[in-house]
């Protein structure tokens, strides 16, 4: 009996300690890291919205767990890339014309008490899939503003308006878009044709009017480089002119000196022959008699060809 009551004990003990270790263990509550959390007390059913606790093992006693909220980027997509299965948006253009798009989006919580404990108030822990219904009607809104003709070349228009709309719809419950990215725009098959032959009609415009201006180029440069050559064979003629009129000139100047020297030299003569010879009765004809007598003295008779004027003071007998 002794060892049966001991035995009975012993287990007692083994039983109470477990179940002291199990409730130790379940009065422990973890963080993962990048996330932040709430107290919530489940034996009151209460929650302490003044401490956010962030990641790590904390001991908050029996009946105790965390109401987490990740402080990373969250991303949420509607198309055919979602991998919770979330279908392309369908909306409508300004025009009437049924669109269907696909959108990316990214998003972070303020991790703050106050901001937090909003958001938990007015979505309890729902709050990702409250955004997807804010965001659809935000991107929608904002799609319906454009006609299906801007959507497609005014891309990059709609989509800063779609992230605006996020921004406006998701902002007061805390949460930041932090990048948003228009996938893919679907429209009827026959507006897309009739967008493809609009864009090949301007491109075709664009072409006559670059062969137009290319044209134009040629005859322009063809008018200037007929006025540069014009320019440049007026500048050869008035050098060639310039060369004769020096050329000549040199030449004037050149016999003027000659018939200087001449005149300065026959005057010299003159003064001599009159000094030394003839007296002030030897006149300038006698002068020309003279010259012309030494010239016929001086020159081979056997080929001489006079081309000079007789003076009229010499007479042959």
């Amino acid at each position: 009996m002794a060892n049966a009551g001991c035995a009975l004990i012993c287990l007692a003990v083994v039983v109470v300690l477990a179940v002291i270790g199990t409730l130790i263990g379940l009065s422990f509550a973890v963080l993962a890291t990048n996330w932040v959390g709430f107290d919530y007390n489940s034996i009151q059913v209460s929650v302490n919205k003044v401490d956010l606790y962030s990641e790590g093992r904390y001991f908050l006693g029996l009946g105790h767990e965390f109401i987490a909220f990740p402080t990373y980027q969250v991303s949420q997509t509607f198309g055919a890339s979602s991998e919770t299965g979330d279908s392309s948006l369908i909306g409508r253009t300004s025009d009437g014309l049924q669109i269907l798009l696909d959108v990316t989006y990214q998003y972070k919580l303020t991790a703050e008490a106050s901001s937090l404990w909003e958001l938990y108030e007015k979505f309890l822990t729902s709050y990702n899939d409250d955004f997807k219904v804010l965001a659809s009607a935000a991107i929608l809104d904002a799609q319906s503003t454009f006609t299906a003709f801007d959507s497609i070349n005014e891309r990059e228009s709609l989509a800063a308006a779609m992230e605006a709309a996020l921004t406006a719809a998701l902002e007061p419950y805390g949460a930041t878009i932090q990048a948003m990215q228009l996938e893919n725009i679907e429209l009827p098959a026959d507006f897309l044709s009739a967008i493809d032959a609009t864009i090949e009609a301007e491109q075709n415009a664009d072409t006559a009017q670059f062969a137009q201006i290319t044209a134009g180029i040629n005859a322009e440069t063809a008018v200037l480089e007929a006025e540069l050559q014009a320019e440049i064979t007026l500048v050869n003629a008035n050098a060639t002119a310039s060369a004769i009129r020096l050329a000549a000139d040199a030449e004037a100047a050149a016999i003027t000196v000659q018939l200087e020297a001449e005149r300065v030299s026959y005057g010299n003569l003159l003064s001599t022959l009159r000094t030394k010879k003839y007296g002030d009765e030897f006149t300038e004809n006698h002068l020309l008699s003279y010259i012309w007598i030494n010239a016929i003295q001086d020159a081979n008779l056997d080929r001489l060809v006079v081309q000079i004027d007789k003076p009229s003071e010499i007479a042959f007998t």
